[in-house]
């Protein structure tokens, strides 16, 4: 089966699934950006959807919603849906909320903000800790890992390394107030990147898994125009599982290191293997990795 959307010039940033509507089966959790422009500002949009499978066919429960929407596993294990909001200027604002079924009118509907995740920057840059529930594993914008005790905002925990800038896909989003370059050019937007998978799973011995990124990133949605031509890139990518273990962040596990582009990855059914998403040559593909 295959699902179309409305507009050809849509950007995915995000894939996640998890059941909403409590009947048989997931629905799908799609976050899009559609690029804009309103005078010589570029500048983009989210217009997320959310699918449900009804008689072999994928239907919108949800159509052109302006949030960004991830699934995260608590501390049991259990899926929660979340949503936070774009700002004008900045590309999180807002709390991340919880999304909730509305059984009476058989809709999805943003619910209260979700406790565990109060003030934190974005929806896709923390996990919690399974082992204590006032405690939170953020990925910061400089891209260490940093664990924090929730209640007073406070930083108890440093990771060993840096995990790379993840600039895959990139969306513009238009500045409040124009920079001037060199004195005759004026910049009116700046990219932002979608983030990497951070996925917390307690069944694995309550591990995060993350990206560690050397590699150079392809662009996205403002290289969109132009030809991709293959550029090979240094260094090597990985996935890693960490842990908090007293003041530190620890990697726990780590894939085989990969010469090639990681973009994502997900857990096969069969717990032992972590399917990569990666860049290669002739466009993407999976690797199964033990």
């Amino acid at each position: 089966m295959s699902h179309r959307f409305d507009k050809d010039n849509y950007f995915p940033l995000h894939l996640h699934a998890v059941d909403i509507d409590g009947r048989k089966g997931d629905e799908l959790l799609v976050t899009l950006v559609e690029p804009s422009q309103a005078l010589d500002k570029k500048d983009s949009r989210l217009c997320s959807i959310i699918l449900t499978l009804q008689k072999a066919t994928l239907h919108p429960l949800v159509k052109n919603w302006p949030y960004y929407l991830r699934v995260i596993r608590d501390r049991h294990g259990r899926a929660v849906a979340l949503s936070q909001s774009r700002g004008d200027y900045e590309p999180y604002a807002d709390s991340i909320r919880l999304l909730r079924w509305n059984s009476t009118n058989k809709k999805v509907e943003l619910g209260e903000p979700y406790r565990p995740a109060r003030g934190v920057y974005s929806i896709y840059q923390f996990n919690l800790v399974p082992e204590d529930p006032q405690r939170v594993m953020i990925l910061e914008p400089n891209n260490n890992l940093n664990g924090y005790f929730a209640p007073e905002e406070t930083l108890e925990a440093t990771g060993i390394r840096n995990y790379g800038d993840f600039h895959e896909l990139a969306y513009p989003i238009k500045l409040e107030k124009d920079e001037m370059i060199g004195g005759f050019d004026k910049k009116t937007f700046r990219e932002v990147y979608a983030p990497r998978r951070f996925e917390l799973r307690p069944a694995f011995d309550g591990q995060s898994f993350i990206i560690y990124k050397e590699r150079t990133g392809s662009g996205g949605l403002l290289k969109s125009a132009v030809k991709k031509v293959w550029r090979g890139s240094q260094g090597v990518d990985q996935v890693v599982g960490v842990k908090w273990e007293g003041e530190q962040i620890v990697e726990t596990w780590k894939s085989k290191e990969l010469s090639k582009n990681i973009l994502d990855f997900t857990f096969s059914q069969d717990s032992d293997r972590i399917l990569v998403l990666y860049e290669e040559e002739k466009g993407c593909a999976l690797e199964a990795l033990h």
